[in-house]
């Protein structure tokens, strides 16, 4: 008998499970002490019990009688058409009866493609004491279920550092950007403009105080521009008041 232990979730199932198929001339017995209170025995030679199963583990289980009635029962077990263990019941005293007896327990199968369809054993127990009256009982029989694999995938996955590079490499110059960049252009372009100005309005102060001669009043966008933003540029702003003080003096 195969030594392996038992795994976890097993499935139950019961001698009278129309899932094993006996030979004829197996013995029924109801009303026993077994599980269930069922048993099936086999008392000569070649009589079979078949069951068919998917999984990946199957173990047997039965009961024993006292040798002085039953005689020593000898049983092969197959699975897929071959011979994976051979169990002889021990000797036991005068009157002594055992249940829950393990007579085979399978190696851990392979799950896949077998004799049967994708995934299914099959197991046969066979009596090979031909000597009478030797019984094999059955009383049930635990097997473990494969699990279907879980279907592979593909999952792709963005670190969020690509993601952001690719974003920034794509995005397009938004417009706000390229406003900015003329409003620099044209500050630089107006303060220029500005210390130019100042520079004129410098010298024509200084021929005005030389000569004594009333200065001619300020004319153009940029004297307006300079007397309505005053506020924005300071200096420009005094100095335009200046001269429109002395325009209006000069007309009096």
């Amino acid at each position: 008998m195969s030594s392996t232990g038992w795994p976890n979730n097993l499935t139950f199932v019961d001698d009278f499970d129309s899932r094993i198929q006996y030979s004829a001339g197996w013995q029924v017995v109801t009303g026993g002490a077994e599980v269930e209170g069922t048993k099936h025995g086999a008392d000569k030679a070649g009589m079979t019990a078949t069951f068919s199963f998917s999984g990946t583990f199957v173990s047997v289980v039965g009961s024993l009688g006292s040798v002085d009635v039953y005689g020593i029962p000898t049983m092969t077990y197959a699975i897929d058409g071959s011979l994976v263990d051979t169990y002889t019941a021990p000797v036991l005293a005068p009157g002594t009866f055992r249940l829950n007896q393990t007579f085979f327990n399978s190696p851990t199968l392979d799950p896949g493609s077998h004799t049967l369809d994708p995934g299914s054993h099959t197991l046969v127990i066979t009596n090979v004491n031909g000597t009478s009256p030797n019984v094999v009982w059955l009383d049930y029989i635990l097997f473990a279920e494969s699990t279907p694999s879980a279907p592979s995938s593909t999952t792709t996955i963005v670190s969020s550092s690509s993601a952001s590079l690719q974003t920034s490499a794509s995005a397009p110059v938004q417009g706000p950007h390229k406003s900015n960049v003329g409003a620099i252009v044209g500050g630089i372009v107006g303060g220029v403009a500005g210390l130019a100005l100042l520079a004129a309005v410098q010298r024509t102060g200084a021929n005005r105080d030389s000569d004594s001669t009333p200065p001619d009043p300020p004319a153009g966008p940029d004297s307006e521009l300079v007397w309505r933003d005053g506020a924005e540029y300071g200096p420009w702003k005094r100095a335009a008041v200046v001269e429109t003080t002395r325009l209006r003096l000069s007309t009096l």
